[in-house]
């Protein structure tokens, strides 16, 4: 008593194009695309069930660099989304119109230590509402024992940001995890 039988298979085409280089030590990316989508699946609040947007246009640059600065590996990558209802122009539920990622990370000997960035803009969602930005912080460590044995640790939202990706209902948000710690053991025999 859930699904909706007349739902109509996505059908999309896109154009991408897509600049890389290798300067001063550091890779990079910078790509432009365009996806034109008839019968985009998504999710219709009034009936709670999946339904059709009939025409829609995704459009975009992502750009993403990686190198090294004073002994830190560093990752990072920027994205702008513009992504539209072609019969209303409005914008399309939870998709963040920018969004960013930096990974930094770096051995000393046995243990390796990463720490990670993640953000977005706020999101537009059913009705009409509008989610807020966020920025949340993770880090990791790793220690190798020797060949076979390592323990690894993960600290996440490192920060407790309180923030919300998509909503349950129109006032109601699906819960996202807060501050979250895993330690983990690996062995290999």
């Amino acid at each position: 008593g859930f699904g909706n039988p007349n739902v109509a298979p996505e059908e999309s085409e896109t154009v991408e194009v897509s600049l890389k280089g290798n300067h001063f030590g550091a890779r990079w990316r910078l790509s432009g695309y365009y996806t034109d989508v008839q019968n985009l699946i998504g999710f219709d609040p009034f009936t709670f069930t999946a339904a059709n947007t009939s025409e829609a246009t995704l459009q975009g640059v992502e750009f993403e660099t990686n190198f090294v600065y004073v002994g830190w590996n560093v990752n990072t990558n920027l994205n702008y989304l513009d992504a539209r209802d072609d019969s209303t122009d409005e914008y399309l539920d939870d998709r963040a119109e920018f969004a960013a990622n930096l990974q930094v990370y770096r051995g000393f000997g046995a243990l390796d230590v990463s720490f990670d960035l993640q953000a977005e803009s706020g999101r537009h969602d059913r009705v009409g509402q509008t989610l807020d930005g966020f920025a949340i912080i993770g880090t990791n460590l790793n220690y190798r024992f020797n060949d076979k044995l390592r323990v690894s640790g993960r600290l996440d939202n490192l920060f407790d940001e309180d923030y919300t990706l998509n909503l349950a209902t129109v006032s109601h948000a699906f819960r996202t995890y807060g501050r979250t710690a895993t330690v983990s053991l690996h062995a290999r025999y």
